[in-house]
């Protein structure tokens, strides 16, 4: 039994990959015409570039480039111009459903790339026309064309660009996306200065602890109301002195606990903004911190 459904499993995987490779078109892709203003040799790198790219898209399937430019290829089925009778004769003889046309003129200093998409399952026809003046340019509009021509988008920006070659070809090359320098996370600034702001207070506290506490060291009553009044002063000296001491630890412990955090993770990327590296020299060691800030915020 288990042959059995192994047998069925091979069988159905293998009908399903022609139905998988049937899915894009299949494509013939001419080679590319040229007047005679224009160098065989920028012809070749144009075929190269769009065999390269077409196939890059997964817009169709290309059966095989023809050695043959359009003209030749009518030449030889026995018809000529871009009719839609003549072009579907093309495309029946060789056995797929959509032609892909390049062509190349000369027009002054700049030169025209043509690129032709002919549908013989509706008869369609689609024109993408460039003027450029360099074969670099030549090259970097091919999968723009493309794109037009099949109804793509445009390249998304950081997917990538063309660069051109001294071989005349080209080549992807991704670009990060820029990226502003992370600035520095307000919380560890706003914790030291709930911690400073504390340890202000504490000296103050402390300050008034002991106004009271010599006021009440120097009094000397010789009345009830004097008595209690010293009294008062020596329990607000008492009580600002516990103010002060809490004060002054709280306001340590958050002044710091938001340095650790700044140096820890200070950055609003969670990042460090300084470094801390082992120092050693002919007299002792230690450690040495190293940090740079930047006009608005960042490192």
């Amino acid at each position: 039994m288990k042959w059995v459904v192994f047998s069925l499993v091979i069988a159905l995987l293998s009908l399903a990959r022609p139905a998988h490779a049937q899915e894009l078109p299949r494509a013939s892709l001419l080679q590319t015409g040229r007047s005679g203003g224009i160098e065989e040799g920028t012809a070749r790198a144009m075929d190269r570039m769009l065999r390269e790219r077409i196939d890059a898209l997964h817009v169709v399937e290309v059966s095989g480039a023809v050695v043959l430019d359009l003209e030749q290829v009518q030449l030889a089925f026995g018809c000529m111009g871009e009719s839609v009778p003549c072009l579907e004769q093309v495309a029946r003889e060789l056995d797929v459903q959509v032609l892909v046309v390049p062509s190349l003129d000369r027009a002054g200093d700049e030169i025209v790339a043509t690129f032709l998409r002919f549908d013989v399952r509706d008869g369609a026809q689609q024109r993408v026309v460039r003027r450029v003046e360099s074969d670099a340019a030549l090259l970097q509009e091919v999968e723009p064309m493309l794109r037009e021509l099949f109804g793509l988008p445009p390249r998304a920006e950081g997917e990538g660009t063309l660069v051109g070659t001294p071989e005349g070809e080209v080549e992807t090359t991704p670009i990060a996306p820029a990226r502003e320098p992370a600035g520095i996370s307000p919380w560890p600034i706003v914790v030291m200065s709930v911690g400073a702001l504390a340890l202000v207070g504490g000296g103050i506290a402390g300050a008034m602890s002991s106004d009271d506490a010599s006021a009440f060291r120097g009094a000397d009553p010789s009345s009830q109301e004097e008595a209690d009044e010293a009294h008062d002063r020596l329990s607000r000296a008492e009580t600002e002195a516990t103010a002060a001491n809490v004060l002054f630890v709280s306001g340590g412990v958050l002044l710091a606990g938001g340095l650790a955090w700044l140096l820890a993770a200070g950055r609003e990327d969670g990042s460090s903004v300084f470094v801390l590296a082992p120092y050693a020299g002919p007299e002792g060691g230690g450690v040495v911190m190293a940090g740079r800030f930047a006009l608005g915020g960042g490192l």
